[in-house]
């Protein structure tokens, strides 16, 4: 900007007015003035939103990590909980099976003995049949040659 203002002066000395040069001098500082007021203006016209920006991100962390203090963490323990309880379940449901699984294995073992037992009378019960079938023929034999 300073060497447009050299320039410009060079060329109006050149002309060899001084009232134009020196109104064109005031004309060229009031430009510059306006010119620098308006930068200082937009700068801190920048700086203001550059400030809102930071405070509303500032702002917005903090409602993040509030977010991640309290909703994230309840929830994440609510969850170390559940897996727990469930942890806990499973061992139950373990325990109830294995429980389960040996008296089912006491019942198989009572169910073989009652059905050997079974056997046993069946065998027992087919032997009575065969010594009472022969009584009934050798009373039928002693009774014919008792007849006889």
């Amino acid at each position: 900007m300073r060497e447009n203002v050299k320039t410009a002066l060079i060329a109006i000395i050149g002309t060899g007015s001084l009232l134009i040069v020196i109104v064109m001098a005031v004309c060229l500082y009031m430009a510059f003035s306006l010119s620098r007021s308006f930068q200082v203006a937009q700068i801190q016209k920048v700086t203001e939103e550059v400030t809102s920006s930071v405070a509303q991100l500032s702002s917005d962390a903090e409602q993040l990590l509030a977010f991640v203090g309290n909703d994230v963490v309840a929830s994440y323990d609510m969850f170390d909980e559940a897996a727990d309880a469930y942890n806990q379940d499973a061992g139950k449901i373990d325990a109830l099976i294995s429980d389960f699984s040996a008296t089912s294995e006491e019942l198989l073992a009572s169910i073989d003995g009652v059905l050997d037992a079974m056997e046993g009378i069946a065998t027992a019960t087919n032997a009575g049949a065969e010594g009472t079938t022969d009584i009934a023929q050798k009373t039928v034999e002693v009774k014919s040659e008792a007849d006889t």
